[in-house]
């Protein structure tokens, strides 16, 4: 056989070829600092988030309950998921 007509694994990995060592403690770097308006951010998105959850499912549990005719104790609702904060 020719020397161009080479398999495929001789190719893919090469007997011969110069390896870099890598050292363990730049493969375990600490993650960047993020800032603490950033953080209070996502804090603020995230409670914001988990509230209309909170009220979408309490509006959705009184249409159900109340067979679908009407939303009844509205004001119940908003009350108690004040409370939560």
């Amino acid at each position: 056989s020719s020397p161009n007509n080479k398999s495929a694994a001789s190719t893919a990995f090469p007997e011969h070829e110069p390896v870099t060592p890598v050292k363990i403690e730049d493969l375990y770097q600490e993650p960047p600092q993020s800032s603490k308006a950033h953080d209070l951010i996502w804090l603020f998105f995230c409670f914001i988030g988990i509230m209309a959850s909170f009220v979408c499912y309490g509006l959705l549990l009184e249409y159900t309950t109340s067979g679908g005719r009407k939303l009844h104790e509205l004001s119940f609702l908003f009350v108690t998921s004040g409370l939560y904060n």
